[in-house]
């Protein structure tokens, strides 16, 4: 897998640091400490929704697979035999990644939601989800999912807190000119409730814990591609046979 994946895969997090802020010495009431882990969950799920890794690593995988294939003999020769093999085998693995990355996530979430629990208050919490759940927000998410060096880029800017960053017609232009398409660009009104946020305690405070949560997402990330690395080799094996019997049972009367 190209670097880029694994660094996208690991893109559901703020990534400009700030100062983490203050927290208050008194240990939190049985109740409140339970709404504090289930907020932190919330906001743990929202900034990183399954279906973004898997829509990242599915680029990614067809990018990488197309390399290979067009470098493997077998593959040429398989297809040319029985058109449609590099297809089938290409499903078959991005299937079995899905899986091990729908099997995964849980456990980054676990991990996420225990950073953003022990460090977040209950109001910075309410704030976080209110904003990533929000039109701007999810806009924002989407950002943080894509690979262009002109999306990373406004991303960066949004997060620092600025309303000066680039508008949404010249960024659209920017990518059109590198024959990109932006993830999702934000009105001039979106700018301002981004910057808002990035400055407010909430918006500090998720800037502050990049440090942690990019160890987090990074060491999550390792231990997939290590799973799916392992497992690979098999995979393969198993869906070459399962072509080889379609195509013996197509030979039958």
């Amino acid at each position: 897998m190209r670097k880029s994946l694994v660094a996208a895969l690991a893109l559901g997090i703020a990534s400009i640091a700030a100062p983490v802020l203050a927290q208050d010495s008194t240990p939190p009431a049985a109740t409140e400490n339970a709404d504090q882990q289930a907020k932190a969950r919330t906001l743990a799920l929202t900034m990183n929704p399954l279906e973004a890794f898997q829509s990242t690593a599915a680029e990614g995988f067809a990018s990488e697979f197309e390399k290979g294939v067009a470098t493997n003999p077998f593959f040429a020769e398989m297809e040319a035999a029985t058109p449609g093999f590099t297809a089938f085998i290409s499903a078959r693995m991005l299937e079995s990644l899905s899986e091990q990355m729908a099997a995964a996530h849980p456990v980054l979430v676990a991990d996420l939601s225990r950073i953003f629990a022990d460090t977040m208050t209950v109001s910075q919490l309410d704030a976080a989800i209110g904003f990533y759940q929000s039109p701007t927000g999810q806009k924002v998410i989407a950002l943080q999912y894509s690979n262009t060096a002109v999306d990373q880029d406004f991303l960066s800017c949004i997060e620092s807190g600025k309303t000066d960053c680039v508008t949404a017609e010249m960024i659209e232009a920017q990518a059109a000119a590198q024959g990109m398409a932006t993830t999702a660009s934000l009105s001039s009104t979106e700018l301002v409730d981004a910057a808002a946020f990035y400055d407010s305690d909430a918006g500090r405070a998720i800037n502050g814990l990049a440090p942690k949560l990019n160890e987090a997402a990074a060491n999550w990330t390792n231990a997939l591609m290590a799973n799916v690395e392992s497992t690979s080799i098999g995979a393969v094996q198993i869906a070459i046979a399962d072509w080889m019997d379609m195509q013996e049972e197509k030979k039958k009367p």
